[in-house]
């Protein structure tokens, strides 16, 4: 089990094409400032496409209503993968199910 999940954190298999597509490590980048935080916006669902979304920087000042999440929720040890700007990241699989049900389809 140990060795599927270390490969599962580094590749996911394409079945369609039937090619192993490597995605890089999410790198965190510091926020501008104190009052910013990161609003993560999912893409839609396309079928049984992995969680997507991309990370708007904003400033708790602009008032966006938003919805958190924590991204700590659940068993540290039991970890999913989803995916931002063409790269991985590991979250708990709770966060996981949350996010999947929170998307919209397409």
């Amino acid at each position: 089990m140990a060795d599927e999940d270390a490969r599962m954190d580094i590749l996911r298999l394409d079945d369609e094409v039937q090619n192993v597509v490597i995605y890089p490590r999410y790198i965190y980048t510091p926020l501008p400032a104190l009052n910013s935080i990161r609003i993560p916006r999912l893409l839609a669902e396309t079928g049984d496409s992995p969680i997507e979304f991309y990370l708007q920087n904003t400033s708790l000042d602009d008032g966006i209503a938003y919805e958190a999440l924590s991204y700590a929720w659940g068993d540290p040890n039991i970890r999913s993968l989803i995916y931002s700007y063409g790269t991985r990241l590991l979250v708990t699989t709770n966060l996981r199910d949350a996010l999947l049900y929170m998307r919209f389809t397409d």
